[in-house]
């Protein structure tokens, strides 16, 4: 594979056990005078654990609901037997 200027050789392998890759979203609750449906931030923290709201019988006070979206499914892997080989043109 050629990445850029960089040749990569290696081999692409099945995982035992597919994941899900998702995005989190934030928007508005109906209701609260804005009219603003579903929107979403943009900045979705991928670098973090995934957040779960464990006070569901309690009332939010941001008044912003959270909801995730799929954003892919891995089924493969892809790996490298050296580091990059530079490639000079």
């Amino acid at each position: 594979m050629t990445l850029g200027s960089h040749e990569l050789k290696g081999r692409v392998e099945d995982l035992k056990q597919p994941f899900v890759v998702m995005k989190k979203k934030k928007r508005k609750r109906d209701g609260d005078g804005s009219g603003g449906g579903g929107g979403d931030d943009g900045g979705g923290d991928c670098s973090s654990e995934m957040d779960i709201d464990s006070s569901a019988s309690a009332p939010s006070l941001s008044g912003a609901a959270v909801s995730y979206e799929v954003a892919g499914v891995v089924k493969k892997k892809m790996m490298f037997d050296n580091y990059p080989k530079s490639i000079m043109r």
